[in-house]
C-alpha cells in the first residue's frame, strides 16, 4: 500500500497521542523530581537544610549502576569548646555531622558518593562506615567543618 502525506500525518498523530496518553498514566514520581537530578554544591547546603531532612531517604547510585537507599537518622551540630578552640582560625566554622542508616547486605566503603534527594538535589559527600546495627543495618557518618555558607560564597 502506498502511503500518502495524509496517512503519514495520521500515523504520526496516533503515535504522539499514544505517547501522551502513556506519559499521563505514568506515576509522577517516575517522571518528576527534577531537583533530585540537579547537582548542588555541598557549600550551598547548610546544617538547617540537612536537619530538616532527618528521617527521609537519600539514594546513592553506585558505579555498578545499582541504587542504594540510606535514611538520614541524625543531624547533629558540633559545638566548639575551650578558649584555644574559640580563638582558632576556624572558630566560626559550621560544624556538624550526619548519620545515615543503610542495609548491611550492601555495605559501602569509606569514600565519596553522590547522594540524591528529592528536595536537596544531588550532592557529593564523603562518608565513613561506623558500625553494623545488629548485623542487619550499617551506620555511615559524614562530618563537616567548614566556613558558613554565606562566608564561603564571599570567599569564591
Amino acid at each position: 500500500m502506498l502511503e500518502t502525506p495524509t496517512s503519514n500525518r495520521r500515523r504520526f498523530l496516533t503515535q504522539c497521542s499514544t505517547i501522551a496518553l502513556a506519559s499521563g498514566l505514568t506515576p509522577a514520581a517516575v517522571l518528576a523530581s527534577p531537583s533530585a537530578r540537579r547537582e548542588v554544591s555541598l557549600q550551598s547546603i547548610n546544617f538547617g537544610q540537612f536537619s530538616a531532612q532527618v528521617g527521609t531517604t537519600f539514594r546513592i547510585r553506585q558505579t555498578s549502576g545499582s541504587v542504594l537507599s540510606l535514611v538520614l537518622m541524625e543531624a547533629t551540630p558540633k559545638v566548639v569548646s575551650g578558649l584555644a578552640s574559640l580563638a582558632s582560625e576556624d572558630a566560626g566554622n559550621e560544624r556538624f555531622s550526619l548519620v545515615f542508616l543503610g542495609p548491611a547486605s550492601v555495605p559501602l566503603e569509606q569514600d565519596t558518593y553522590t547522594f540524591e534527594h528529592p528536595r536537596l538535589g544531588q550532592v557529593a559527600m564523603f562518608i565513613v562506615p561506623l558500625h553494623s546495627m545488629s548485623g542487619e543495618q550499617v551506620q555511615y557518618e559524614a562530618v563537616f567543618n567548614r566556613a558558613p555558607v554565606a562566608r564561603a560564597r564571599r570567599a569564591l
